[in-house]
């Protein structure tokens, strides 16, 4: 059953467990929040009192609704996302990482390229991680009007070409260990596209393309990438808190390079910039500084000083995957965990998420000490409920182990389903994590009142996650897709990273 949110929690101190997944210098304003986290008492046996606040969180249940996965294509390098288009029946668009995206028949499993993108990419895979890589080809949006104007959306990861709408502090070159240059790794472009036959099975978009937005990225990795049309019509997109370590410079990153471009209290708390936060743009307008697209004067810090009109809102820290409910409108999605828990967040107008302040249901410290050899992991120090407030705590989350039993790693969101083939499922939240330890998972109590209460904030209920298939599941997973009849799909393939062929696209059935 679903839980309620405890009022105490006791004292524990959090170790880091494992490396992010895919896709992981201002003043105070009046919008960021902040915490005083305690001092680590000297940490004697971090790993012991890590697995002792893992342990308070609920475990992945086993759950009672039970479904499998139907291979519909294969081929694939790394599939991150499908979608279909309006006016387009039969069909998803694949997203691969590595720069293409496919019109596959999703009954047949027959695909052809539709657009391909791949020479325009910051090159992929990072030797010193075995390849792995959070950039690439990252999001795809048909605008919902496609069958009549041809317009789709991408954002996908380029070298360096001009100046960027938004960019990050250069902090970074008085670190103990100073960064060796605080230019962008890469830049995040955000580009429409036009086909003139939008239902013409075979068209193919045309040659050139429109930059909206372009954002100057210090790291390899937090990208988010993730777009939606809302049921409002508006554009939404997810941006990571710009990479790195635990939202702050000076960090060791993953790729062996030291983190830049963080401010102190973290990106994702500072409103006056676009990292770790969510944009809702309208981008057939042209009123915005650049002229390319419109903020919707709805949006909830619209002539607020210091904050960006485009946040609808903040304090994420990776947010891989989001969906709007069709059944409810509700913007619900994974926001991936730094080394301990990962989280499912409802996102409503101007909601505050918490991170770098909190990671899950817990408060995080940036000031980390060594764990397995890194010397500068952050980590959760103790489980807080509601506190600091005007904090916005997920609905749901799981730590990265239970019991010495691994869970997973990076929360992957997914879809409410809406389809028909799994009665039983309709109106619950299909997510998994990277590592698919637990095989497919759910939220197998949701319901739309839940959903509505958590959109307006009227709930303090979390819901269990119990599994829907079991392990083993076979695929490290990067993303799902939801067809235009409800029916649920998931993406990955068998390697964990944007390398070799093992790609598929498999639907969740009986």
């Amino acid at each position: 059953m679903r839980t309620r949110r405890n009022s105490v929690y006791p004292w524990m101190i959090v170790a880091a467990v494992g490396l992010m997944a895919t896709a992981s210098a201002c003043g105070d304003n009046t919008t960021s929040q902040t915490a005083s986290v305690p001092p680590d008492a000297g940490v004697p046996d971090g790993a012991a009192a890590a697995q002792a606040v893992l342990d308070s969180i609920p475990a992945i249940g086993t759950g009672t609704i039970t479904a499998t996965t139907q291979t519909i294509a294969t081929g694939f390098t790394a599939p991150l996302f499908a979608t279909p288009a309006p006016g387009v029946n039969g069909v998803l668009f694949v997203v691969d990482q590595v720069g293409t995206v496919f019109r596959t028949d999703r009954t047949t499993g027959a695909k052809s390229t539709f657009l391909d993108v791949s020479t325009s990419l910051v090159p992929l895979g990072i030797a010193m991680i075995g390849g792995y890589d959070e950039r690439g080809l990252l999001g795809l949006a048909f605008h919902p009007q496609f069958a009549q104007n041809g317009l789709f959306y991408t954002v996908a990861s380029e070298p360096v070409n001009g100046t960027a709408d938004f960019t990050f502090p250069k902090l970074g070159s008085s670190c103990p260990t100073p960064a060796m240059s605080l230019d962008p790794d890469h830049q995040n472009v955000l580009r429409e596209w036009h086909v003139a036959s939008p239902t013409d099975p075979q068209a193919k978009p045309d040659a050139n393309s429109r930059v909206i937005l372009r954002f100057d990225w210090p790291n390899f990795n937090h990208n988010g990438g993730m777009i939606a049309f809302g049921p409002d019509g508006m554009l939404y997109l997810s941006l990571g808190d710009g990479g790195g370590e635990d939202d702050q410079t000076c960090q060791l990153n993953a790729d062996g390079k030291v983190t830049i471009g963080h401010v102190p209290g973290g990106n994702g708390q500072d409103p006056s910039l676009a990292y770790g936060k969510i944009f809702r743009i309208d981008p057939i307008a042209r009123t915005s500084a650049n002229g390319a697209y419109g903020v919707p004067a709805d949006n909830p810090f619209v002539g607020q000083s210091g904050t960006l009109p485009e946040i609808w809102a903040l304090g994420l820290r990776n947010f891989w995957r989001f969906s709007f409910d069709t059944g409810t409108g509700v913007l619900i999605g994974a926001d991936t965990g730094e080394n301990d828990i990962e989280e499912v967040d409802v996102i409503r107008a101007g909601g505050n998420y918490g991170w770098p302040v909190k990671e899950g249901n817990a408060l995080f410290n940036a000031a980390g000490f060594a764990v397995m050899g890194g010397a500068t992991d952050g980590f959760v120090t103790m489980l807080s409920p509601g506190m600091p407030p005007g904090l916005i705590d997920p609905i749901a989350e799981y730590g990265h182990t239970h019991m010495m039993m691994v869970q997973g790693r990076a929360v992957i969101g997914g879809f409410v389903y809406r389809g028909t083939a799994i009665p039983q499922l309709v109106g619950k939240y299909v997510f998994a994590d990277y590592l698919a330890a637990e095989g497919l998972l759910v939220l197998d109590q949701l319901s739309d009142a839940d959903l509505s209460a958590f959109a307006a904030g009227t709930s303090t209920m979390q819901e269990r996650i119990v599994t829907l298939t079991p392990p083993p599941f076979g695929l490290s997973v990067f993303g799902f897709a939801r067809d235009e009849n409800g029916e649920v799909y998931v993406l990955g393939n068998s390697t964990g990273i944007p390398s070799g062929q093992t790609g598929e696209l498999r639907k969740v059935v009986p």
